[in-house]
């Protein structure tokens, strides 16, 4: 009887259960929840938690991978249309992939401890590349000199900018008295 139960869970409706009893920061809770509404449920949301695989994992990272090559591809292209279709849109790095798969882990660990149902968390054996920084670089005598000779331009550009700003709050609080 609780086997029949178990293939009617589904990955898109087991993430939003997980929450409930803990105590998440707003920033976590609001992280986990756009993790499983961008990524999880869209790619992963059909599979019964018990036919969940690493391979569906694994292809939902390679849709996230091919989605970040459409939207840099997008945003060389000269055409208007293809740059509007990815406005707004951010290129998903490492580091948020290794987070997606920390809520993933996370959810299922549940699944498998609380609930039973299921017995590995398969999401423990994707690999993924590293979310770390990169290291911070020396500057060199020439990368000095380099700094040295634009940062008067740089701040003749923040200068404008702060110009422009300081124009445009003028001409909204006008606008805002009449």
């Amino acid at each position: 009887m609780r086997a029949a139960g178990r293939h009617k869970v589904t990955a898109q409706a087991w993430p939003a259960n997980r929450f409930s009893g803990r105590k998440l920061a707003k920033g976590t809770l609001r992280s986990y929840e756009s993790h499983i509404r961008l990524y999880l449920r869209p790619h992963l949301g059909h599979l019964p938690l018990d036919r969940l695989r690493g391979v569906h994992i694994s292809a939902m990272f390679d849709a996230i991978d091919a989605d970040n090559e459409f939207i840099r591809a997008a945003r060389r292209s000269g055409d208007p249309d293809q740059r509007a279709k990815v406005k707004g849109r951010r290129i998903v790095g490492p580091a948020t992939k290794q987070r997606i798969r920390a809520t993933l882990r996370s959810a299922l660990s549940k699944a498998i401890k609380a609930e039973r149902l299921i017995s590995v968390n398969p999401a423990a054996f994707v690999e993924l590349e590293s979310g770390k920084r990169p290291k911070a670089r020396m500057w060199t005598d020439a990368n000095v000199a380099a700094w040295r000779e634009n940062r008067f331009r740089r701040a003749t550009v923040a200068m404008e900018l702060r110009a422009a700003r300081e124009r445009r709050d003028a001409s909204t609080a006008a606008r805002l008295v009449v």
